[in-house]
């Protein structure tokens, strides 16, 4: 007897068709075989079926084994029954080490709970299936950071089978993001904390490209303390609505490096803010730019006082060399006075008392007793003699000198 026997057969039109034999000898009265007796059935579609399902289950096998993403078939009772190679990959152990174990031996203790909690939710129905970032133990002990995916797998009945997870290693992205806050919050801190003023600003261009204005966006305390301004006013406006007297000046610096990308460094004055500052400008990104700034209001302030001080001092210097000078040449014409003067004298006792030069020679004499009194304040200016205070007459000083005024003066004025 023939059972089960399967062949493979070509149709008429070269198809390929299985076929499964059941049958048995027929025999005559003497027992001889003379034929057989059996049925045949077309298995054709079932074998195409079974053999797209081992397909299937290969390529499967294939994504299962070769897949980047950690995979793990776990018991009811939370023990891992299979894993693939990332799986393992990621954890750093084989797979004969991890068969067997319990979820707590490779989580770590702020996730455990969470975890088992969440499979035992899947395992009572109250949820299909659940997302959480999960803390694995490595093999040589360190952390490692994942995003768990797990559902319940059931039998054809509908009862509860295995737990089947997925995980991906996101340690990178979340040291990348703690590394990203950590920086942020030092940023913040030296924001916050740092003795320079720090403005972000968007540049504003009119219909033609050219910069017209610009709106503040973020400032620092040391902003507000330096120029009295609040950010709560500032934050959003635009400049010349908050400081209309705002120089064209400004506006046009700050434009340059917010188009064209270079940082500038200078020293200007601000007319709105009486003060003066000393600004480092850069473009963080096109079309942006931020400054940090100084006040050296004090330092520029005491600057202009020490130049002004240099300049009196010069002024001063140049008025002690002109004194020197002067009582230089005034000792020398106050010795040339003297001989004038002796020699008038002299002139006067040998002339006779009605010689009509007398009266020239008594005018020289007090010409000259006038040009040593004023030789005597420029030696008293220059440092080398001395003031005399005294009462005078002035009608008798203007008589004195009536004629010496009027060769002095044009003659349309009359004395």
């Amino acid at each position: 007897m023939l059972k089960g026997f399967e062949s493979v057969h070509i149709g008429k039109q070269g198809n390929i068709i299985h076929l499964v034999f059941n049958a048995k000898f027929v025999t005559d009265e003497n027992g001889n075989i003379v034929g057989t007796r059996g049925t045949a059935y077309n298995i054709t579609e079932r074998k195409q079926m079974s053999d797209a399902l081992a397909e299937s289950e290969m390529r499967f096998r294939q994504i299962y084994e070769h897949i980047e993403v950690g995979l793990a078939r776990v018991s009811l009772d939370f023990r891992i029954e299979h894993i693939n190679r990332a799986y393992c990959r990621m954890l750093g152990y084989s797979e004969k080490e991890l068969i067997g174990r319990h979820l707590r031996d490779i989580t770590h203790p702020d996730s455990i709970e969470e975890n088992l909690q969440k499979q035992q939710q899947l395992a009572i129905g109250a949820i299909d299936h659940y997302q959480m970032e999960k803390q694995f133990i490595h093999k040589q002990g360190h952390s490692i950071s994942a995003l768990l995916v797990s559902s319940l797998i059931r039998d054809a009945s509908g009862k509860p089978k295995y737990f089947l997870g997925s995980v991906v290693d996101i340690t990178d992205r979340k040291r990348a993001e703690a590394s990203l806050r950590e920086s942020e919050e030092k940023y913040r801190m030296l924001f916050h904390s740092m003795l320079d003023g720090f403005a972000l600003h968007e540049i504003l261009c009119d219909d033609c490209g050219n910069p017209c204005n610009y709106r503040f966006l973020e400032i620092n305390p040391a902003f507000e303390r330096m120029t009295g301004l609040k950010a709560e006013k500032l934050i959003g406006k635009k400049v010349l609505d908050v400081l209309p007297g705002t120089e064209e000046y400004w506006i046009n610096a700050y434009g340059k490096v917010a188009l064209t990308g270079e940082a500038i460094h200078f020293e200007n004055y601000s007319v709105e803010l009486d003060r003066y500052y000393e600004v480092t400008a850069y473009c963080p990104k096109k079309g942006g730019f931020a400054t940090i700034f100084s006040d050296i209001t004090d330092r520029r302030r005491a600057e202009e006082d020490r130049l002004e001080m240099e300049r009196r001092l010069l002024h001063a210097q140049k008025l002690e060399s002109l004194g020197v000078m002067a009582g230089g040449i005034a000792h020398d014409f106050n010795n040339l006075l003297m001989a004038i003067m002796g020699n008038i004298e002299l002139a006067l006792y040998d002339i006779s008392p009605e010689s009509s030069a007398r009266i020239s020679l008594a005018e020289s004499l007090n010409a000259a007793k006038r040009a040593a009194d004023l030789t005597r304040q420029m030696l008293a200016y220059s440092g080398k003699g001395t003031f005399s205070f005294e009462y005078i007459a002035l009608s008798e000083r203007v008589a004195e000198n009536a004629s010496m005024f009027k060769t002095a003066i044009s003659g349309g004025v009359s004395l």
